[in-house]
């Protein structure tokens, strides 16, 4: 993987929580089942808000251990309906 600016569509997943069960840690869930982790930094943090939603997140995609991808979030549209939110 390398620095490209990528495009990711899916739904936003819990992949880690705490004692009480609050989500700490979020994945994209794209087609095929393909999991992207999103790096927790302020703005991959604030894909916790919107656990379950769809949308369609711009970022760059690393390899981690386990051949993990991880996506450093630039950008997400939220989608809603058929309207858009565009996060920047």
């Amino acid at each position: 993987m390398d620095n490209e600016l990528t495009s990711v569509l899916g739904i936003v997943v819990p992949v880690d929580w705490d004692d009480n069960g609050v989500p700490l840690a979020t994945a994209i869930l794209g087609p095929n089942k393909n999991e992207y982790y999103v790096e927790q930094d302020e703005r991959g943090a604030e894909l916790l808000a919107v656990v379950t939603r769809v949308v369609e997140v711009k970022g760059v995609i690393k390899k981690a251990g386990q051949g993990q991808k991880v996506i450093k979030v630039e950008s997400y549209d939220l989608k809603i309906g058929d309207e858009q939110c565009i996060i920047e």
